[in-house]
């Protein structure tokens, strides 16, 4: 295995050690490099990262470039000087190598007080990290694999004249994302992919997902040399089969919704992909005549459906040809690997440069070095049914979470959703909150009894669904689905707590 070089590779740290046990990287494995790998790597690198690692666990903190970050300069210097002195004394054992040692800006007796200017701060940053952690058995090599996938992604981006001022790898719930690695300032752009880079699809108001899947085959078949062209952004998508929305969710999983509207919208959308790749007449034909597998057209749907953008039009504006005066979904390497967040600090939007073609992710807000890259896909997103069926994941754990959009009244799982719950807030609370008009609105005793009433219908209590989740016996997609419904209790149950709350403040106040 040859490290690659790029930032992307730090991500390899995070996607493995969050779910491997930390002991398995334990410090014995300093002196397990052999000769002939060192020659090969550089000696450098390698102890860099089994010092970094040593000194993370003597602190007992993960073994996660986060937790490097969070070091700050201390720590770098106190593993980077560790690793030279150990550089030192390994050379002067194989009788000197005094030009090297030179080129490292090292004597014979002692570590330098300044980085060896031969290796660029970054490659050294991230080499080091992932080498032993490899040896240790930590990083897999399906994992390295990948990694180093979206490490080409990063360079080939760079490449073709954007930017990437970030890292890709695994938050604190070992989900994949993008994290700084610099301060950045509200207004600066972290990161940039040209237009030509992208896939253009159609109309987001003219298409379906499925629809939309057939413009993405046809242009994958009908033009080599651009599919071809694109190679390193296909690598760092997921393949078919790992992907999981509405479009491919099984009966199964839809039983453990407990809710027969979500369960009937979900079904919808996996017959309309399924006809879709069965006619109409002649779709074989305007794939050039390859036989599609069903689960490759349902993950390009599924694709579609959860990584792609819906750019706006801009009165006025004739510099994108492809927007024409209405919404246009865009797969947008890269930016596509952003998490949802409803407090992010980026925007996704269209270059402010208007004499450049380019997509990009600006700053909102102040960022620290190691702090997660996150947008707001939409209000929507932060509702956990609208989360789930849409892209497979559930909101970050909030102490309030928002209700679902099906339990709003008049609710389905479509359109869009106000950002928050203000309306089921005391004004009090809500104006805490920067809440909008409409605030308290629905602080009712008939809406508290309408949430009673959902409550009341499902199946089980959240405390059984809690029991199963501990239980162990349910499979990742499954848990999903399981947590999918605490939350979703959660919320009411919140909800119908703070608005009985409220009217019986109220009712003291007036007998006061």
């Amino acid at each position: 295995m040859e490290p690659q070089d790029g930032l992307g590779e730090v991500g390899a740290l995070l996607e493995a050690s969050r779910n491997a046990p930390t002991e398995r990287a334990s410090v014995s494995y300093i002196n397990q490099a052999t000769t002939p790998r060192i020659i090969r790597q550089g000696l450098a690198s390698r102890l860099m990262g089994q010092q970094l690692a040593a000194c993370l666990q003597a602190a007992g903190e993960p073994l996660t470039p986060a937790a490097v970050l969070r070091g700050g300069t201390q720590l770098w210097d106190r593993a980077r000087r560790a690793a030279l002195a150990q550089e030192v004394a390994v050379f002067r054992q194989a009788g000197g190598k005094a030009p090297y040692l030179r080129a490292a800006g090292l004597d014979e007796t002692s570590a330098p007080a300044k980085p060896c200017p031969h290796l660029p701060a970054i490659r050294r940053f991230v080499r080091a990290l992932l080498d032993p952690l490899y040896d240790a058995q930590v990083v897999s090599r399906e994992q390295y694999k990948l990694v180093a996938a979206r490490a080409s992604l990063l360079r080939w981006i760079i490449s073709r004249g954007g930017k990437a001022d970030l890292v890709v790898s695994a938050n604190e719930a070992g989900v994949r994302g993008a994290f700084a690695v610099t301060v950045v300032r509200p207004g600066e752009i972290v990161a940039k992919v040209l237009a030509e880079d992208c896939v253009e699809l159609a109309s987001s108001d003219d298409f379906t997902a499925a629809e939309q899947a057939v413009v993405l085959l046809q242009q994958q078949h009908r033009d080599t040399g651009w599919n071809d062209s694109l190679a390193p952004y296909w690598r760092s998508l997921p393949q078919p089969g790992e992907l999981y929305t509405k479009e491919a969710f099984i009966d199964e999983h839809l039983r453990l919704l407990q809710d027969q509207q979500l369960a009937d919208y979900a079904r919808l959308h996996r017959t309309w992909t399924r006809e879709v790749y069965a006619g109409p007449p002649g779709l074989r034909e305007a794939l050039v005549g390859e036989n599609v597998p069903l689960e490759v057209f349902v993950h390009a749907a599924a694709l579609v459906s959860s990584y792609s953008f819906v750019f706006p039009s801009v009165p006025g504006d004739q510099s994108w040809r492809e927007l024409r005066g209405r919404p246009v979904r865009f797969l947008v390497p890269l930016l596509d690997l952003l998490n949802h967040a409803t407090d992010h600090n980026v925007v996704v939007e269209r270059s402010p440069d208007t004499g450049e073609r380019a997509f990009v992710a600006r700053a909102v807000r102040p960022i620290r070095p190691g702090e997660e890259l996150v947008h707001s896909y939409s209000s929507a997103a932060s509702r956990p049914d609208r989360a789930l069926l849409d892209y497979f994941f559930l909101p970050k754990p909030a102490a309030q979470p928002l209700l679902c959009a099906v339990d709003l009244p008049g609710g389905v799982p479509w359109g869009d959703s106000p950002p928050d719950d203000s309306t089921h807030a005391p004004l009090g609370e809500a104006a805490q909150r920067g809440a909008q008009a409409g605030a308290g609105s629905l602080v009712t005793a008939n809406e508290a009894a309408r949430l009673e009433g959902i409550l009341a219908a499902f199946p089980t209590s959240e405390a059984h669904d809690e029991e199963l989740i501990r239980g162990g016996g349910l499979g990742p997609r499954e848990a999903v689905f399981v947590r999918f419904r605490v939350l979703r209790k959660l919320a009411l149950w919140q909800a119908v707590t703070r608005i009985r709350a409220a009217l019986s403040a109220a009712e003291c106040g007036a007998e006061l």
